[in-house]
């Protein structure tokens, strides 16, 4: 049963597999992955196509003219429905479905169908390059952040490289479960459409610490730590939610999964871009009514790189960085076993629009599977943001 007339609740969401840059999905246009996307979650959640209000679309390098609009009219949404691109670069998925979010409990949409995508132009052989691309204005590259934050919290090489294992041998597990089952939905691949794309590609099942260890570092060479196996490489990918207005679920009968509780966006020094989620999770959860990580049962933190997660594991707690940077002291230390359970974007790649809805996709079926009943969902965006999303299960 759904809550109050306005919550906002997610009634149905899929996503197309992700591959990396250049793999599987290189010849697929992205706005056909997006179309995919958007045209699925309309089918599965018998949702009748006149009744969606707007739809919204989050990609980062993907809107050379309306993107939104142009889904809106090739998944065969009714032509009165309007359509607004929204970004905000790695966030961009999260600030999707924030948008979609205001509108319900604003008043002026019952439902809106939020579309994030993207797709990257670089071969699969290119994909640390993003590392080294410096912000135009900052001059601070992803890479250089993180490396930063590897030296500013001790975090040495051979820990980074444990988490990239983990992220692989999670998602792995959780495909070979059958965890994803319910939020795929297979691409075909043209022009002759005889082959289906219907996994993650950059999943892995031979990752090894020893193989992960003899990659080299990719700026700095003789002291660095952050290697194209644990930062997340560039992909391609989609993803669709259908969200409504608790009163419209309950005056449909839509079975809702999940309901977005509140989020919150924060500056940060660019320099450590990644300590993002750490500034963004007390606003949300100030928002949520709590004031600590203590009732929050599944954490996902977007692997930009293990340096930057695993800084952000240890900022939370630490009663120094809380004086320096938070007003209201550490929200708690975290347990790393309720962090990315099903893996994350080191393993299943980034596709720079699409990460965050993802993540929160993924964050509700977990909660669903497992009972449990809250999860945040926060990123670090390059430039110097942190965004972050409260979500619980059921309607």
């Amino acid at each position: 049963m759904a809550g109050s007339d306005r919550d906002v609740v997610v009634v149905a969401g899929v996503r197309t597999p992700f591959a990396l840059a250049g793999a599987e999905l290189s010849d697929v246009p992205a706005l056909e992955l997006a179309r995919i996307a958007a045209r699925e979650v309309v089918e599965r959640s018998d949702i009748d196509p006149g009744e969606v209000d707007e739809l919204l679309a989050g990609t980062v390098r993907c809107n050379s003219g309306d993107a939104a609009r142009a889904i809106a009219l090739l998944a065969k949404l009714p032509d009165r429905v309007p359509a607004l691109t929204v970004s905000r670069a790695d966030a961009t998925g999260l600030a999707c479905l924030v948008e979609a979010a205001l509108r319900i409990r604003g008043g002026e949409c019952e439902t809106v169908l939020a579309v994030a995508f993207d797709s990257s132009p670089r071969p699969a052989a290119g994909r640390a390059a993003h590392l080294s691309l410096a912000h135009p204005v900052t001059g601070v590259s992803p890479g250089d952040a993180a490396e930063r934050l590897a030296r500013e919290f001790a975090i040495d090489r051979e820990a980074q490289d444990r988490f990239a294992v983990r992220s692989h041998e999670r998602a792995a597990a959780a495909r070979d479960s059958g965890a994803l089952a319910a939020e795929l939905v297979a691409v075909p691949i043209g022009p002759q459409y005889r082959a289906m794309v219907e996994r993650d590609g950059g999943v892995r099942d031979d990752v090894s610490l020893d193989g992960f260890t003899r990659l080299p570092p990719v700026l700095d060479r003789a002291y660095g730590t952050v290697t194209e196996a644990n930062a997340a490489p560039e992909a391609d990918g989609a993803v669709a939610v259908l969200l409504t207005s608790g009163r419209f679920a309950a005056a449909r009968g839509f079975p809702a999964f999940g309901r977005i509780i509140s989020w919150g966006f924060a500056g940060c020094d660019p320099r450590r871009a990644g300590l993002g989620p750490v500034l963004a999770a007390p606003v949300a959860l100030r928002r949520a009514g709590r004031a600590t990580l203590g009732q929050i049962d599944r954490i996902e933190i977007h692997e930009g790189s293990a340096a930057q997660v695993l800084a952000c594991l240890r900022a939370f707690g630490s009663r120094r960085f809380a004086e320096r940077h938070l007003s209201g002291g550490p929200v708690g230390e975290v347990d790393p076993g309720i962090v990315n359970d099903l893996g994350g974007a080191i393993a299943y790649g980034h596709p720079a629009g699409a990460s965050g809805a993802r993540m929160v996709l993924g964050l509700l079926r977990g909660l669903e599977r497992s009972g449990l009943r809250r999860g945040l969902a926060a990123m670090a965006v390059d430039g110097g943001q942190g965004a972050a999303m409260i979500v619980e299960a059921g309607g």
